[in-house]
């Protein structure tokens, strides 16, 4: 834009804009501005007050602005022409008005009004501001964005320039963008900041809520500056000080909405910045200033969050406090603040004006509670009542302990300040009660922090009486009150001083030895008593001791004394206790309790104590001085003997023992280990004791880890060891024996090393040394597999003096000690290992070198640091030395201690672990009496590590041995036997052990045994094991031959006892089903599992015999069971691992004579399990493999069981197996195959194609895959496709016509062989398609249809049969068919090569392999074999043209011709070309034909290059020459058919060549129009017409030379009328190709318009009178003329047809009515079709054609008035087409002369019911507009109802001469009330005054007594009721009505029943159009319908109820009371 544009455009006012902007355009808010210039300042006006009007009813605020804005005055108002200051207050009035607005912007009438505020005051341009403040609210609505497509945006420098693009997108403006402008412009924040304020100015501050007036814009305001605040991270300075302002005036407005919103604002704000602590001070008073009921929690939570977030501000004014405490409510609003964890801050500035405020009103007995009111919506005022509100918030919220002692500080000062100004006891009184009670409230809640609070005030102010005053208020009860001090007796106890709470006790004694002391709490001084009982300091305890006997004993019970002595750990307190608890007299109900007591007294060695326990008289204690020095010892003793001696010795025990601590524990272990050493108590009691002492052992010993507790004193400790040697001194027997006392020896010892207690050890052992028992206690200790015992008696052993351990002679003589030290050296612990040889080399070293032992232990030892390093050099050591043959003395030796019963197990199992590693067989030897020992124990083998250590000597070392020793063996087997020792020793038998085992037997016992144990035996893992054994050993065959023949062998046995006279040479008698469950057979099945998969079996082929004599005896059995089948499937299994076991070693075979192939055989026919099939076709697989000779010779038999049975399984491992079959036999069939073998090979494929039903879906196309891939997919492709379809054919029903002979209906069969076609490569496909065209042209028809089944073959016949040896041979064999079956074979067999050839699928793979140059032969070879096949048929189809089969060869000459078809659609399309140009030279006219439909078919889905195109051009003669020829002397009807479809040969060519080749086809044009006059066939002629429509469509211009003669060769056919009713086919193709040329030349056609009009017309009226006889392809005929009198109305220019229209229009007036109705379509439609000058251009011309047309009517005066509606009807729509598209300038006159033209002429009265019928059509048009015009024609209308109503004429003057005069009467009067209707129906601008209501009303009225001849009802109900009560609608006016209704009623008293009938129709509508407002009417009314109540017509007073009922209905109250 230039510099100049620029300062013009900044000079522009608004005005210039609106004066200078575009014509056709106006802006609007409700129409598009094309639309709205077209509307004139009347009908805008008008809708402003219909918008205004209906916003009064809404709000009475608008009816100022009807006289203003509104005022038809202001309508023609110019902006430009007023003052300034006219224009200032014209823009005052307009904000004032758009503020109103505001709240109802999304209404319909607040709409309607800005459109009129921007068509006159152009607001859109002079008061932008305040059209955005009135609807920015709105801003996500579609109105909103409406709206600002009003403005203009586009000025950069206009501040609203960034709304331009949501202006220009129409989308909705999001909040985000408009919060983002406002935080970036500061003129835009003001503008929205602003909006609130300007609301509530203009309607007020009282009305809130969501229907306040104000509520969207303080919304929107609120909504934007929230956004704004959290824009960014931070917000700007300046932001918050533009903010500030408005902020302030939120927080002063009087409006709860602006208020809330400004608490919102400032909330967010503080959230998020640092606010001035001035500016934030200033604010804090107008927070609650002006709070109100409505908005007091949303001010007190804005304070709340202030001081939470402002770190500045600690506090706020006590005025702000005092607004609060005025707030109804409040107590409620801070206990909801309070739960949600809001209040923290809050509490402290609170408590600190409200408690002293509250205590003060106390002082002044100020306390009504100001929490009562709530329903005040004004400001709150008066003076607030403070107690009862910090009453309630103490009562109702939970504090924390910090803010509870802030208040009881507040309390407190509070209270000593208004205790001193206190002047009257009564101030004093209630400030004492009051504050005592808030105290009291406190200490329930708050008991800590008020107790620390009290304390900390009283420690600072001692001295200070009123502080102490203060605490006694927290005393509940005068009975707790102190001395003189004041101070209470409680706090003293709970002192935390001691002197204090001595102070307490004693004030406590002395209450209790008053007089009050009966009214004390008994809890409370039992409770305080024993407390200071058990305080920390003495004085305190000592002090309550110093309490009256008799007190405590009342207080205090004995038990609690117990506890309290047993807590406390001075004497100086518990002895005084006890002596209290020794006088107590309930002492004996706690004897248990006290006896616990003296034993952890006892335990802890207080004398005194026990002293005073034993002078209570205990009854264990009986007897007992403790004055003595021994006095323990003797405790223990006493109490020992007493508890023997005790009736219930274990209950006492049990008891003592019970809730025990350790003291006691302990103390009870040692007095039963005294208890023990007695002599003189029983063995029970000593072995209850026992039991007893261990449990107690275990429990000290937890007890003392887990809480690391004192152990025994060592007194103690040494009594208990001496009284537990002198047990085992003592034992009445071998306490080795003993596990009991072993056990508490072993545990106790264990005790008193790890506490070390050397001496008392020692002490253990010297006694062991002096009885003389070191050697075996020793053993017996050690072994018992306790490393840390083990550890230290050998630390003990070793670190006795020499003299002692030489003394004990344990190298000579301690056999039990050397031999458990070689056996320790066996532990995995190396520091045992190691002290062990420390003791043997000490050993060694103290003896004389003479023990037996001595050598052995010297050579152990000269490998000390190898043994210490790992124990495993123990037994290499061992079996080194052993077998060097330097020890054997020792070994025999070590083999004397191993078999002595009296060793311990564990020390056997060493030694045994020692000799491990030394194999030789003599230990096996040496030990079998210890095995023999274990075995045979009755009571179970004690040790069965021992017993496994003693198997292991069972290994290949000693197999042989095993064979020599039969003792030895037996063992063996007793161990295998043996269920605790049965895994292991099935274990020990590996493959080298088994292979050693020289006897057969032997090994087979082995077998025998372990198939034995593993039926027996119910442990998963001893099978498991023998599993295992199983597969590691190698297995002879001949060593299980006899347990398999062992059923046969029992089964010949069972025979010849039964029958010695029958002897058998084989096994053919199998064992009963029942014997399956024989030992034998369980053996033999077993055996067989294990057999499945043994790899590693020796002689495997000796197998062979046996198993096939399992399955014939099998076999032989009638009856099948699961057993039966289950053992042939392991059988089976079996075979098949022995075979592919002997096919993998080659040089070991089988005899063929031991296959018993014929037994596998007949396994499969025999069973019906399908595990069986697979594994007898698995064995038959490797059978193949081996022999293939011998199984092709069964390989028939095999297939056809395998097509009946296996296929159909539907398993994976169904599929695998037939597969593998596959993949072995047949290879080696196809490798044998000879001159017959490809005729058995066709046989296999036979027997699964007649499986293919019963095989799964989804395994056919994988079977039959692997079928032909594995016999040759190119040799045998077609085969298979052949057997497939003859299976299809002679399976399913043959179909009785050609009709049926569809393949993909009748089964799946052929679509299954297209997706098996796609397996293979296309060359193999194509092959099979070309040999199987050869196939079938190879067989030979037969005529006959005599045989309808085949017919047996002779056996001669049959021997043929069978020589036959080609694979075609096999395929389908025409001896044994019905030539119906062939046919129907060599139908589906084409029909699939078609499907085939145009399958998608090889479509696809012929794409992809277009390079492949096989292909071409292939292609080619197909092709050939096509042509040849096509003569064969068709040489087939000559020769049977007069059979009956002549139609079957038609329809398979077709698919010949389609197998054809589909090869060349795969062609190259010169390929195709030549091939097509030659068919079409063929001699038969079938040939042609088809080439011609070959043609058809490719040329219109082909793209062809230009070399193709020449050579498309080439077969353009040939096909005309066919098309043209008329001399063939064929059959005509065949030559009609080969010139229809070579015409449609040449349409195509013309589509495709034409554009490039015009002048041939030009000169082609013209011969046919030649033709076309001398072709007498018609269909031919049809064909033509059809090629003449496309040659005029592709050549246009080109073919103008032909145009006259192809237009008269149209033209004559559609003259020939006769001719096109007899033959549609004809007629549709001359009117398809009359619309061609009219499309395609319009141009060219005016000299012939005005007969193809009239032509067209006249066929279109022919076509509709037809009506039902065009169904259908006859009803393509009336489409096709819509169709062309639509291109008629739509090609041509006015100029030329508007002409015509008139012409056309004077010819058909006199040919038929229908003829009229098609001219005035197209009359519509072009009318539709034109333009604004056309429509212009051509007025007058459509006007005089309508004037003419509108006229019908009156032309045919005397036609039935009925029938001429229609014709009628069509003129008036088309003349509304015209109306509708003038202007009002150019209506209004139209309007004028159609009314002149209707009334000028009198006596022509026919032209008013056209009038009245045009007009009601206008009125429905254009509605409300049309009041403006039908103001002309209501004295007419008036004064015709009045002329022809019957009952004020005695003569109808209308109508006079015409025969159909009251017909016509009667469409008038219709016609003019429905056009009156219209008129009061769409009245928006008071068409309808009193003036019209007075002309119009009697004549109306009067009609109800225009009685005419039929229909007088039907007429009043559907014509003058509707329009009367539509007229007083629209009047308005209730004092009309009452002349309008008193004028009905008086029609009630008409002579006639029908008038009153009528009548009261009349008034029931108008009662339910008016609804209440009727009810003004009654009084006119009543009187009426009380005379027509007693009527004397029945059916008058019936519906007179009626009426009165639906009255009654509408009004709501009845109305018998007026009559």
């Amino acid at each position: 834009m230039t510099s100049l544009a620029n300062q013009l455009k900044s000079l522009a006012l608004p005005h210039t804009q609106a004066i200078l902007g575009d014509e056709r355009k106006r802006v609007s808010l409700l129409f598009d501005p094309s639309e709205a210039a077209n509307i004139d300042k009347e009908a805008v006006f008008a809708i402003g007050i219909s918008g205004l009007e209906e916003l009064v009813e809404v709000d009475n605020i608008f009816i100022e602005y009807q006289k203003s804005l509104f005022n038809e005055s202001a309508s023609g108002l110019q902006r430009l022409t007023q003052t300034s200051d006219v224009n200032k207050k014209l823009d005052e009035t307009i904000k004032l008005f758009l503020l109103h607005l505001s709240p109802y912007f999304l209404l319909k009438p607040a709409h309607k009004t800005l459109e009129w505020l921007i068509y006159r005051y152009q607001v859109h341009l002079y008061n932008i501001d305040d059209l955005l403040v009135c609807a920015f609210p709105y801003h996500d609505s579609n109105i909103f964005i409406r709206l600002l497509q009003t403005l203009n945006l586009s000025d950069p420098k206009s501040k609203w320039h960034w709304l331009e693009q949501a202006q220009k997108h129409g989308t909705q403006l999001p909040c985000q963008t408009i919060a983002t402008h406002a935080y970036k412009d500061e003129g835009f924040l003001n503008f929205v900041s602003s909006i609130p304020e300007q609301f509530i100015d203009v309607h007020g501050f009282e009305r809130t809520g969501s229907n306040s007036p104000v509520h969207a814009a303080v919304a929107f305001y609120t909504k934007i500056i929230l956004m704004g605040i959290h824009m960014s991270t931070t917000v700007k300075e300046s932001f918050i000080a533009q903010l500030a302002t408005f902020l302030l005036k939120g927080l002063k407005s009087r409006n709860d909405e602006y208020k809330c919103s400004a608490y919102m604002i400032l909330s967010s704000l503080c959230s998020r910045v640092s606010l001035d602590s001035n500016f934030v001070q200033s604010i804090l008073p107008l927070l609650t200033k002006r709070m109100t009921v409505r908005n007091g929690y949303e001010a007190i939570s804005c304070l709340v969050l202030v001081l939470r977030t402002q770190p500045s501000i600690q506090g706020f004014p006590k005025r702000c406090f005092k607004h609060m405490c005025r707030l109804p409510g409040i107590v409620q609003h801070l206990e909801h603040l309070h739960n949600t964890g809001s209040l923290y801050t809050f509490w402290k500035p609170l408590m600190k004006y409200l408690v002293p405020a509250a205590i003060k009103d106390c002082r002044l007995g100020v306390t009504s509670s100001s929490d009562g009111g709530g329903a005040n919506e004004e400001l709150i005022a008066g003076k607030p009542s403070y107690w009862p509100l910090l009453e309630s918030l103490l009562s109702d919220c939970e504090l924390d302990e910090d803010h509870a002692g802030y208040i009881i500080q507040l309390m407190c000062e509070s209270y000593v300040e208004n205790k001193q100004s206190c002047h009257t006891e009564e101030s004093q009184s209630s400030l004492t009660e009051r504050v005592q009670a808030m105290l009291r409230l406190m200490e329930q809640k708050y008991s800590q922090a008020v107790d620390a609070e009290i304390q900390k005030q009283m420690e600072s102010c001692d001295d200070n009486k009123l502080m102490q005053e203060f605490a006694l208020l927290s005393i509940s009860s005068f009975k707790y009150k102190g001395s003189d001090d004041g101070v209470s007796m409680l706090l003293r106890l709970n002192s935390p001083y001691p002197p204090v709470r001595v102070q307490g006790v004693q004030m406590l004694a002395k209450l209790l030895q008053s007089e009050a002391a009966d009214s004390i709490d008994g809890e409370f001084v039992s409770n305080a008593l024993d407390a200071r009982l058990r305080d920390d300091d003495v004085s305190v305890a000592a002090a309550v001791l110093d309490v009256d006997y008799t007190h405590l004993h009342h207080y205090l019970s004995a038990k609690q004394l117990v506890d309290v002595i047993k807590s406390v750990h001075t004497n100086k307190i518990r002895v005084p206790c006890c002596e209290v608890l020794a006088r107590h007299p309930h002492i004996a109900a706690i004897t248990d309790d006290v006896m616990k007591l003296a034993l952890m007294n006892a335990h802890q060695r207080n004398r005194d104590i026990l002293s005073l326990i034993c002078s209570m008289g205990l009854p264990l204690l009986e007897g007992l001085v403790v004055k003595k020095a021994n006095y323990y010892e003797k405790f223990r003793e006493t109490v020992a003997k007493n508890i023997a001696v005790h009736d219930q010795p274990n209950t006492q025990m049990e008891i003592l023992m019970e809730d025990a601590n350790m003291d006691v524990l302990q103390e009870m272990f040692a007095v039963l280990v005294s208890l023990c050493a007695m002599k003189s108590v029983s063995l029970d009691t000593k072995r209850v004791a026992l039991s007893h002492l261990i449990q107690l052992q275990h429990k000290i010993g937890l007890q003392t880890k887990s809480q690391d507790s004192a152990n025994f004193p060592e007194e103690s400790l040494a009594a208990i060891n001496t009284g537990i040697i002198k047990i085992f001194e003592d034992w009445s027997g071998d306490w080795h024996s003993s596990e009991s006392v072993v056990k508490l020896y072993h545990s106790f010892l264990s005790n008193l090393i790890a506490e070390r207690k050397v001496e008392m050890i020692v002490a253990t052992v010297d006694s062991w040394i002096q009885k003389g028992d070191f050697d075996r206690s020793f053993v017996t200790l050690v072994m018992r597999e306790d490393d840390s015992l083990t550890l230290n008696l050998l630390h003990l052993v070793i670190e006795l003096p020499d003299d002692i351990l030489d003394g004990l002679h344990l190298a000579q003589n301690g056999k039990f000690t050397v031999g458990c030290l070689l056996s320790l050296l066996m532990s995995d612990q190396k520091m045992i290992r190691k002290l062990v040889l420390k003791l043997l080399a000490r050993l060694d070293g103290l003896s004389d070198n003479s023990y037996k032992l001595h050598s052995f232990v010297a050579a152990l030892l000269s490998q000390s640091r190898e043994i210490k390093t790992d124990y495993l050099h123990v037994p290499e050591g061992v079996a080194k030395f052993l077998e060097e043959g330097k020890f054997a003395s020792t070994l025999n030796e070590l083999l004397k201690l191993i078999v002595d019963e009296t060793l311990p197990g564990a020390m056997v199992r060493g030694l045994m672990l020692a000799l491990s590693s030394y194999r030789d067989s003599s230990v096996l030897v040496g030990i079998k009496d210890l095995l023999r020992r274990l075995l045979d124990s009755n009571e179970g083998v004690a040790d069965t590590r021992l017993l496994c250590a003693c198997l292991d000597r069972f290994d290949e070392s000693s197999a042989e041995l095993l064979a020599k020793e039969k003792e030895l063996w037996d063992l063996f087997v007793t161990a295998l036997q043996s269920p605790v020792c049965q895994q292991h020793a099935l274990s020990l038998v590996s493959k080298k052990m088994f292979d050693g085992l020289q006897l057969a037997a032997l090994k087979g016992a082995i077998i025998s045994h372990s198939l034995d144990i593993y039926r027996k035996t119910e442990h998963v893992s001893v099978q498991t094991e023998i599993s295992k054994l199983i597969k590691r050993i190698t297995l002879p065959a001949e060593v299980v031959t006899d347990i398999l023949n062992s059923p046969l062998n029992a089964e010949k046995t069972d025979d010849s006892m039964k029958t010695k006279k029958f002897k058998r040479s084989e096994v053919k008698t199998s064992a009963l089903p029942t014997g399956l469950d024989g030992t034998e057979w369980k053996r033999v099945r077993l055996l067989l599992e294990w057999l499945q998969n043994k790899k590693k079996l020796e002689n495997s082929g000796l197998l062979i015999t046996p198993l096939f004599n399992l399955i014939t005896c099998l076999l032989e059995t009638s009856l099948e069971s699961p057993e039966s089948d289950y053992m042939k499937h392991l059988l089976l299994g079996s075979l098949d691992n022995v075979l592919n076991k002997l096919n993998s070693e080659s040089d070991e075979k089988v005899p063929v004579d031991h296959l018993n192939i014929e037994s596998i055989v007949q396994c499969i026919r025999t069973s019906q399990n399908p595990q069986t099939h697979q594994q007898a076709l698995l064995v038959l697989k490797s059978a193949a493999k081996m022999y293939p000779n011998r199984v092709l010779h069964h390989v028939m038999s095999i297939f056809t069981y395998m097509g009946a049975n296996i296929m159909r399984q539907d398993d994976m491992y169904s599929f695998q197996i037939i597969t593998k079959t596959l993949d072995t036999v047949v290879p080696e069939i196809v490798k044998a195959s000879d001159d017959s073998g490809e005729y058995t090979i066709t046989s296999i494929v036979r027997v699964f194609v007649d499986a293919y039903p019963h095989i799964p879906e989804h395994r056919r196309l994988p079977l039959f895959s692997k079928l032909l891939h594995t016999i040759g997919d190119y040799k045998y492709l077609y085969a298979c496709t052949c057997l497939c379809i003859e299976n299809l054919t002679t399976s399913s029903p043959i179909p009785e016509s050609t009709n049926e002979y569809d393949w993909k209906t009748t089964s799946s069969q052929p679509v299954f062989l297209l997706s098996l076609f796609t397996k293979f490569p296309l060359t193999s496909q194509l092959e099979a398609c070309t040999r199987m065209l050869e196939f079938l042209s190879s067989l030979q028809y037969d005529s006959s249809d005599a045989a309808a089944k085949p017919a047996r073959k002779t056996p001669k016949k049959a021997k043929l049969v069978k020589s036959k040896n080609s694979i075609s041979d096999g395929l389908f064999d025409t001896t044994l068919r019905t030539p119906k079956q062939l046919r129907h074979f060599t139908y589906e067999s084409s029909a699939f090569i078609v499907s085939l050839l145009s399958s998608s699928a090889f479509v696809e793979q012929v794409v992809n392999n277009q390079d492949d140059s096989d292909l071409t032969s292939n292609f080619n070879q197909l092709v050939e074999m096509g042509l040849c096949y096509i003569g064969f048929v068709a040489k087939e189809t000559s020769k049977y043209a007069n059979h009956p089969t002549a139609k079957f060869w038609k329809a398979l000459l077709h698919k010949a011709y389609e197998v054809l078809d589909k090869v060349n659609a795969l062609l190259p399309s010169l390929v195709f070309i030549d091939v097509i140009s030659s068919l079409l030279k063929s001699d038969l006219i079938l040939i042609r034909r088809k080439a011609l439909d070959l043609l058809n078919n490719r040329l219109p889905q082909t793209v062809f290059k230009e070399n193709e195109l020449n050579s498309l051009v080439d077969l353009i003669p040939i096909v005309k020459r066919i098309a043209l020829d008329h001399t063939s002397e064929v059959d005509d009807n065949e030559d009609t058919t080969n010139r229809q479809t070579a015409l449609f040969s040449l349409k195509i060519l013309t589509r495709v060549l034409a554009s490039t080749h015009s002048s041939l086809f030009a000169e082609l044009l013209s011969e046919l129009c030649e033709v076309f006059a001398n072709m007498q066939m018609v269909a031919v002629q049809a064909n033509i017409l059809l090629l003449f429509g496309e040659l005029i469509c592709q050549l246009k211009v080109a073919a103008l030379p032909s145009l006259p003669a192809m237009i008269s060769c149209v033209v004559s056919t559609l003259q020939q009328h006769d001719l096109l009713h007899s033959n549609h086919l004809l007629w549709i193709s001359a009117i398809t190709t009359l619309q061609k040329i009219v499309e395609s030349v319009p141009q060219f056609l005016s000299q012939y318009l005005l007969d193809l009009t009239t032509i067209v017309c006249k066929q279109s009226s022919v076509v509709t009178s037809g009506g039902a006889i065009y169904k259908g392809y006859k009803a393509q005929l009336p489409l096709r003329l819509k169709s062309l009198r639509e291109s008629l109305a739509r090609e041509f220019s006015p100029r030329v047809l508007v002409p015509v229209f008139i012409k056309t229009y004077t010819e058909l007036i006199a040919y038929k009515p229908e003829a009229v109705e098609m001219l005035m379509g197209i009359v519509a439609d072009h009318i539709a079709s034109m333009g604004k000058e056309d429509l212009s251009a051509q007025y007058h011309k459509l006007l005089d054609l309508f004037l003419l047309a509108l006229d019908y009517r009156a032309t045919q005066h005397e036609a039935d008035p009925f029938l001429l509606e229609e014709t009628e009807t069509s003129i008036i729509s088309a003349t509304l087409k015209m109306i509708v598209k003038l202007s009002e300038s150019a209506f209004r006159p139209m309007y004028f002369k159609l009314y002149a033209w209707a009334t000028r002429e009198a006596e022509v009265s026919d032209r008013l019911i056209t009038f009245y019928r045009l007009s009601d059509q206008i009125a429905e048009t254009l509605r409300g507009l049309f009041s403006l015009f039908a103001s002309h024609i209501v004295k007419n209308a008036s004064d015709v109802l009045n002329l022809a109503n019957s009952s004020k004429t005695s003569k109808n003057t209308l109508f006079q001469s015409s025969l159909h005069r009251d017909t016509k009467n009667m469409l008038l009067c219709k016609a003019i009330l429905n056009c009156l209707f219209k008129c009061f129906l769409y009245d928006t601008e008071g068409f309808v005054n009193k003036q019209r209501f007075d002309m119009l009303m009697q004549p109306l009225v009067d009609q109800l007594e225009n009685l005419v001849e039929e229909g007088y009802e039907e007429y009043v109900k559907e014509y003058v009721v509707p329009c009367t009560s539509q007229l007083a609608l629209a009047v308005g006016d209730d004092s009309l009505w009452k002349p309008l209704v008193y004028q009905i009623c008086l029609k009630t008293r008409h002579s006639s029943a029908e008038v009153r009938k009528g009548s009261l129709h009349v008034l029931r509508n108008l009662n339910s159009k008016l609804g209440e407002d009727f009810m003004t009417l009654l009084p006119e009314t009543i009187p009426f319908l009380a005379e027509l109540m007693e009527d004397d017509e029945e059916e008058v007073e019936l519906l007179c109820q009626d009426v009165i009922a639906d009255m009654e209905t509408v009004l709501g109250e009845p109305l018998q009371k007026y009559f």
